[in-house]
């Protein structure tokens, strides 16, 4: 039995939604044979006839296949926030196609960044001072201090979390920041956790003197798995908590069998 023009066509964007484009104009207006492509290449949308560019449903299936698909959607669509947390969720860098009233939703915003830092470029100028938007954006991409406002490079919270994902991000930081590197570097590699961020969990079980100074430590991770090791008397809390990230651990077989006090590094 011969095939239909929509059968040829559906069986030709089920597994490549771009091929969408050879079957313009005749079935670019064809509501199924358009949902099937833009689920398989949300950038078939491109391809879809102007009232199904303004269907809201197609729209949602072209954005959640691909974010950058709402570049392609009508105008009216591309300020719907529904659809906008779609996008920025998948794509944060994405944010860029949303309508100028969604670069200043707060909450599409942290979504954005969230998901990547540079999405901070195409936040709206009013949202440029949240403090929590820029924190955000600096953990998730060290780099999206490039971005910030003057104000918040020379912030040494923000720097230091920025630092901390990516070491090269300190030259983003404002001169006056600057001349506190030693301070700074040494911070973002201690492995302690400031406000707002997440670190590995370690007790202590046991310190003990050593003959000739120097003390013996034993600690152990939430997992049950053990650490020993010599440190000197002196040795801060970063650099503790930095040897017991890198050290490989061993299983313990009877895990913590009572409640110690616990370390946060």
């Amino acid at each position: 039995m011969e095939l239909t023009d929509l059968e040829q066509a559906l069986a030709a964007v089920r597994p490549d939604g771009l091929a969408l484009v050879y079957y313009r104009p005749e079935l670019a207006g064809n509501r199924e044979l358009v949902l099937e492509a833009v689920r398989q290449n949300g950038l078939a949308l491109s391809y879809a006839a102007v009232a199904l560019k303004a269907d809201r449903a197609i729209v949602l299936e072209a954005v959640r296949e691909n974010g950058e698909a709402l570049l392609h959607a009508a105008k009216g669509l591309q300020a719907d926030r529904e659809i906008g947390l779609e996008v920025v969720r998948k794509d944060g860098w994405s944010l860029v196609y949303c309508a100028a009233e969604l670069r200043v939703d707060r909450e599409v915003v942290l979504e954005a960044v969230r998901q990547n830092g540079d999405a901070l470029a195409w936040v709206a100028r009013e949202l440029h001072t949240d403090r929590e938007i820029v924190l955000e954006a600096v953990r998730q991409h060290g780099g999206a201090l490039a971005y910030a406002a003057e104000a918040f490079r020379a912030d040494r919270e923000v720097v230091l979390e920025a630092v901390r994902q990516d070491e090269g991000a300190w030259h983003l930081a404002a001169e006056v920041i600057r001349v506190e590197e030693k301070l700074i570097r040494g911070a973002a590699g201690s492995f302690i956790a400031v406000a707002g961020t997440e670190a590995p969990v370690f007790t202590v079980r046991a310190v003990a003197a050593q003959e000739g100074g120097g003390l013996e430590v034993t600690a152990y991770s939430m997992a049950g798995e053990s650490w020993s090791g010599a440190m000197p008397a002196d040795v801060p809390l970063g650099e503790l908590g930095r040897r017991l990230v890198a050290r490989p651990m061993q299983v313990c077989a009877h895990g913590l069998s009572r409640a110690q006090p616990t370390l946060p590094v």
